[in-house]
């Protein structure tokens, strides 16, 4: 026996698995893994070898995928070429996107498939890319290998977005680095519009804020029917972004479904709402229903938020498109009632409202919200795992 042979008599059961040119790639034992499908899997993870090019062979014989492999056994890799619009170029192109959104960071494995001639730019059937798949994962190392071979860091898939609103949208910092020194559109926006920006603020990722700010991202975009980074943070409650944005220059006033201040004073952030006035903000600005953010915080109840518009001099006799002014908003916020009609709001009106109609100055919404202050987060529409929309 050679001393190989031997080694395999005294460790019964192993399987070793080396390359056509001789180097050792893995010792396993068969009760680790169910078939060669499996052991496939673990040499890819072990050394990136694309699942789809593995070929296994024992004694020349090719071993098909779902056989159990007995030890002890030598068993050979074979990594195969791809064709142009073959069986296995499309197993490939598959294999590429399913890495992208692997548990684990496929580098390897991605620039092996690239090499083996799959586009870098292949889509799936939501026109998701495998930079989009990856920069949503947060898989940095495979990014970098997309971003090498030349990915389109601009595309958009079927719901408008791109790989950075994808890595904004999913807290991933580090890729929407990667992907600005890239040199990708820092403003381009994805679904519903919403910006890198706008993912970041509504998400309340002081980190990622920083970052696009510090990148030049557009605080003020004048996109019509849409809400800014600023409203967003404001509406969530996330007083910190609210004052990185506002330091930073951001209008106060733009009104896209609502401005920053009706976005506070809807949800009930009063020191938001406290904030905003500090800084500026125009107390009677209106949105495009002509609604006020004394007409928000009268159909929601909001007493103290009420209490301090009143105190900065709102006016109370504003009406939206439908002539109704905050008084009648307040509806039967009898509390509410009773400040406005100090304030000086008609006292002959008849407040004699239905609940439809309590609500109603609020703007029919892009964003869903929760009954109660705390807001889930926003991912691109796409997302494996979808919180909102």
């Amino acid at each position: 026996l050679t001393s190989r042979e031997g080694l395999l008599h005294h460790m019964a059961g192993i399987l070793y698995v080396s390359s056509v040119a001789g180097e050792e790639l893995a010792a396993i034992s068969p009760k680790e893994i169910e078939d060669v499908r499996a052991l496939k899997l673990y040499l890819r993870d072990l050394h990136g070898f694309p699942f789809c090019l593995q070929q296994l062979l024992h004694n020349n014989s090719i071993l098909d995928d779902s056989c159990k492999p007995e030890g002890p056994a030598e068993i050979q890799l074979v990594l195969l070429q791809v064709k142009s619009k073959s069986e296995r170029h499309s197993m490939a192109c598959a294999e590429l996107l399913e890495i992208c959104t692997a548990q684990t960071d496929l580098p390897k494995t991605a620039r092996l498939l690239l090499k083996a001639g799959v586009d870098v730019n292949l889509c799936d059937k939501r026109g998701e890319t495998p930079l989009m798949h990856a920069a949503a994962k947060g898989r940095e190392e495979t990014v970098k290998v997309l971003l090498e071979a030349g990915a389109g860091k601009d595309l958009r898939d079927l719901h408008g977005d791109t790989a950075l609103t994808h890595a904004a949208g999913n807290g991933h910092t580090q890729i929407v680095r990667l992907l600005l020194e890239a040199g990708a559109d820092k403003d381009k926006p994805g679904f519903f519009w919403r910006t890198p920006l706008v993912y970041a603020a509504w998400n309340g990722d002081v980190e990622m804020v920083r970052l696009l700010l510090e990148a030049g991202a557009d605080m003020n975009p004048r996109i019509q029917y849409n809400d800014t980074a600023l409203a967003c943070a404001a509406g969530n409650g996330h007083t910190q972004i609210v004052r990185l944005l506002l330091e930073a220059g951001a209008d106060k006033d733009i009104a896209g479904t609502k401005t920053a201040l009706m976005s506070a004073a809807e949800s009930g952030h009063l020191e938001i709402v406290r904030l905003l006035l500090q800084a500026g903000a125009d107390k009677d600005r209106p949105n495009r229903l002509q609604c006020t953010a004394l007409m928000h915080a009268a159909a929601k109840g909001h007493v103290d938020i009420a209490q301090l518009l009143l105190g900065a001099a709102a006016d109370v006799g504003l009406k939206d498109l439908r002539g109704k002014t905050a008084l009648m908003h307040a509806g039967e916020h009898v509390e509410i009632v009773r400040l406005l009609r100090q304030a000086g709001a008609a006292n002959d009106v008849q407040v004699q409202v239905s609940h439809d109609d309590e609500v109603t100055c609020a703007t029919k919404r892009s964003y869903e919200q929760t009954s109660g202050s705390q807001q889930p987060t926003i991912q691109p529409a796409c997302k494996h795992q979808r919180t909102l929309d």
